[in-house]
């Protein structure tokens, strides 16, 4: 059965604001970014402040929020789970902003020392530290155990950031849990897209690739270093083609230094940086109606040999009005060959 119109719900503690059976509700939107806070908000016609009083007229309170988006009665799982961040009201308009759950990693910056713990299990303790889940999508092979680590006057998400750094992860937090992903990898293509027919880009984007030279440019070759047994030398390095720069990184503290540790950290920086070799920005029209997460797998068709296949994503920004519900994608690739 086609679906008959996009369909918004955003549940602030136990009261619901549905956009099929209420008219409070005006317009939400849900915000998702790859390595940074994703925030949520809603819109209610509020004249009187009385939504605002009913939440927050007591005091300050730690509110919760659930958005779910789609079309049809049927909206599966929540899109976004956040807490309250800040409250607006303008021209008869209440505004809730929540921010996600990454939100509590930030909150405190903490002096502390990790000692002999891989960088998955340094992960899984940050987020349980801050009443999160873990969970690693893909088979990274994890590193030794690090000797010792400080964390010195640096937030979890801070710390949570380097260690993805030195892995070549990506980080995001939907609902409860902290997601960390392989840098570039790409999984089963979710959904195919071709242009102008399901998406049109933003931006005045012109299709484009720049050899890259600059922060996010693709590394040719990139060098670990490190000291192994009695003092000497050793490198691992991935070499991923002739375009590019070297990069190369030094001082890792690890126990049993390896030449294959030191490769899995040089081909973990080197798909961070490859990730974007490609990146485009675009939005869904109204006829396409799939339900996008962060870091899918999409195939853009429709620009060409060259511009066309595999895309992750890796922002996403849904925009709900009644009768109005579109995607905001940025999506990137690299260049394979």
């Amino acid at each position: 059965m086609e679906p008959l119109a996009p369909h918004c719900i955003v549940e602030i503690e136990k009261t619901r604001f549905d956009s099929w059976k209420g008219e409070n509700l005006i317009a939400a939107s849900v915000d998702q970014t790859t390595d940074k806070t994703g925030e949520g908000s809603i819109e209610l016609y509020d004249p009187k402040l009385e939504i605002i009083d009913k939440f927050l007229g007591g005091g300050i309170k730690a509110l919760q929020a659930r958005f779910w988006l789609g079309w049809g009665a049927d909206l599966g799982a929540a899109l976004f789970v956040g807490s309250l961040a800040r409250v607006e009201w303008s021209e008869r308009i209440t505004t809730f902003r929540f921010h996600d759950h990454s939100a509590k990693m930030k909150k405190e910056k903490k002096t502390r020392y990790f000692k002999k713990k891989s960088d998955i299990q340094i992960l899984k303790n940050l987020a349980a530290d801050n009443d999160l889940k873990f969970s690693l999508q893909g088979d990274l092979k994890d590193s030794q155990p690090i000797t010792s680590l400080m964390q010195a006057g640096k937030t979890d998400w801070e710390t949570a950031l380097k260690i993805a750094e030195k892995s070549g992860l990506r980080l995001y937090v939907s609902g409860d849990t902290l997601f960390a992903v392989e840098a570039g990898k790409t999984g089963a293509v979710v959904s195919s897209l071709v242009f102008e027919k399901d998406f049109r880009l933003l931006r005045q984007f012109h299709l484009s690739y720049k050899v890259p030279d600059n922060k996010k440019g693709r590394a040719k070759k990139t060098q670990v270093r490190g000291r192994g047994k009695g003092g000497k030398q050793l490198k691992g390095e991935t070499t991923t083609g002739t375009i590019g720069t070297t990069d190369i990184i030094v001082r890792e503290d690890l126990p049993k230094q390896s030449v294959e540790m030191l490769s899995r950290r040089a081909k973990g920086k080197s798909n961070r940086r490859r990730e974007y070799a490609f990146e485009h920005r675009l939005q869904t029209l109204p006829s396409f109606r799939t339900v996008l997460n962060l870091r899918d797998t999409l195939l853009l068709a429709g620009m060409g040999k060259f511009f066309s296949g595999e895309h992750l994503v890796t922002d996403i920004r849904y925009a709900f009005r009644p009768g109005q519900l579109t995607a905001d994608l940025t999506v990137g690739r690299d260049m394979k060959k």
